[in-house]
């Protein structure tokens, strides 16, 4: 409470605050209004992301490399989230490759990888550091193009279940969403939805 005779007189100038300032991280007020202004983000998803150090980088670096900010945090939020807590983990715990993220999600958007397949790539991503493409690629979760083998499947569901495909033709539209699925999984989800959409009705349009 008074001046100490043995201690010189600082002077804190201008360029010296300056300097510290921006050797601070970005404080997590300053990171949730940039990701609503910038990024689009609604203010539920910047809160969530801004709790948690782990959760801003890893949304972040997915970002950055699939330039999609609303599936990234989407993705952070619920998918990883959701194996988070099935692992007893806390969201700072998260620890997987934002970037290896950020390529999963531009398969999705690119039609390459299906939603369901997505997810499983996520959770080897969980246990091991791999490269989404080249998992998706071993795996047979790449999203297939041969339509002769699309509506083989088809053709084969059809085929089987002709009751269902009668309902369809009577008007029940869930009968094609049975069919759908059927299909879909024969083709463990390796398909476009709406190319299979499009044969489906086309070969029961036939039948």
């Amino acid at each position: 409470y008074f001046p100490d005779p043995n201690v010189m007189p600082i002077f804190i100038d201008d360029e010296w605050y300056e300097k510290i300032e921006k050797s601070l991280p970005e404080l997590p007020s300053v990171k949730k209004a940039r990701y609503i202004s910038e990024l689009g983000l609604g203010e539920y998803d910047a809160d969530i992301l801004t709790q948690s150090r782990a959760l801003c980088d890893c949304f972040e670096a997915a970002y950055e490399v699939s330039g999609l900010a609303k599936e990234a945090a989407n993705w952070i939020i619920s998918n990883c989230m959701n194996i988070l807590k099935r692992k007893q983990l806390t969201a700072d715990m998260l620890s997987i490759n934002g970037a290896a993220l950020g390529k999963l999600i531009k398969l999705v958007a690119d039609g390459k990888v299906g939603h369901a397949n997505a997810k499983k790539i996520l959770e080897a991503m969980f246990d091991e550091d791999i490269d989404p493409a080249s998992y998706a690629e071993e795996n047979g979760y790449i999203v297939s193009n041969d339509t002769s083998k699309i509506e083989e499947v088809i053709r084969a569901v059809v085929a089987s279940d002709p009751k269902t495909v009668s309902d369809y033709k009577g008007g029940k539209e869930k009968a094609l969403m049975a069919l759908f699925g059927r299909c879909m999984k024969d083709l463990r989800g390796n398909c476009d939805p709406q190319v299979l959409r499009e044969i489906l009705i086309k070969v029961i349009n036939e039948a």
